[in-house]
C-alpha cells in the first residue's frame, strides 16, 4: 500500500484497540471472522454511499452488468427470505 512503517503500526494499534486484531509478541492475528469484517464494510458502504438504502444500492449496483437468470433467481430468493 506504500504506507510508512509508522502509519502501518498506527493502523494495527487502532484495530487492536477496536477488538478486531490482537498483537501478542509482535504476532498480529484476527479476532473476528472474515464474514464479520465483510458485513461491517458492507454496512458502512451502504450507509456512506447510499444513505443506508438497500434499494438505492440494488438499483445502482448492476449498472451495465446484465444479471444471469441464475443470479436473478438467487437475488429473488434472498429478498423473499428477508421479507419473511
Amino acid at each position: 500500500m506504500g504506507w510508512k512503517k509508522s502509519t502501518t503500526y498506527t493502523v494495527l494499534r487502532k484495530l487492536c484497540e477496536r477488538g478486531i486484531l490482537q498483537n501478542e509478541n509482535a504476532v498480529v492475528s484476527a479476532l473476528i471472522k472474515h464474514e464479520e469484517a465483510q458485513r461491517y464494510e458492507s454496512e458502512a458502504l451502504l450507509d456512506k454511499a447510499f444513505d443506508g438504502s438497500l434499494l438505492k444500492f440494488l438499483t445502482a449496483f448492476p449498472g451495465n452488468h446484465q444479471l444471469s437468470f441464475k443470479e436473478a433467481e438467487q437475488l429473488k430468493r434472498i429478498i423473499e427470505e428477508a421479507t419473511k
